[in-house]
């Protein structure tokens, strides 16, 4: 049973990147036809059927879905098909609280990312925004799970442990 959903998507401005690097490679074999020479037509054929698996794959893993059940939170990256997840036990969480992070300097971006929070190696699970909840684990690992309500995550985590 889920308690709490948070369901994020990535700044507009990384679809439209994503989209234009793959219109751009997808129109670099026609480009050959303006310096007059002939696309080769298997680089064509190559090239679209990379773009129809890498195209739809990304778009798939540009969201982010934070669920906290009663006995775990689980972060996935994915939206039909989820290739990245993370379950964090509940009773494997020593500490958590609602924080405000650097995205840039101390993860190195939004996405899956490792970087170090307060000078300790820790996990960016995040898709937009500076504002999250880091968890401890008993382990002793950190990670921050970026989220747009990080005082609403951290109370469904801390009310169904």
């Amino acid at each position: 049973m889920t308690l709490y959903r948070e369901v994020q998507y990535f700044a507009a401005w990384v679809y439209v990147v994503t989209g234009g690097v793959c219109v751009l490679v997808l129109l670099l074999p026609y480009l050959d036809t303006l310096a007059g020479k002939t696309p080769d037509p298997v680089g064509i054929r190559v090239t679209l059927a990379v773009m129809l698996i890498v195209m739809p794959l990304t778009a798939n893993l540009l969201r982010i879905t934070t669920e906290v059940g009663k006995t775990e939170v689980v972060v996935t990256f994915g939206l039909f098909l989820p290739l990245y997840w993370k379950r964090f036990p509940l009773d494997g969480i020593q500490e958590l609280r609602p924080v405000n992070y650097r995205p840039i300097r101390d993860a190195g971006g939004w996405g899956i990312r490792f970087g170090r929070f307060n000078g300790a190696p820790c996990r960016y699970l995040n898709a937009r925004g500076d504002r999250g909840v880091l968890l401890v684990t008993t382990a002793g690992k950190q990670f921050v799970i970026g989220s747009q309500e990080p005082e609403k995550l951290a109370e469904a985590i801390q009310g169904a442990a």
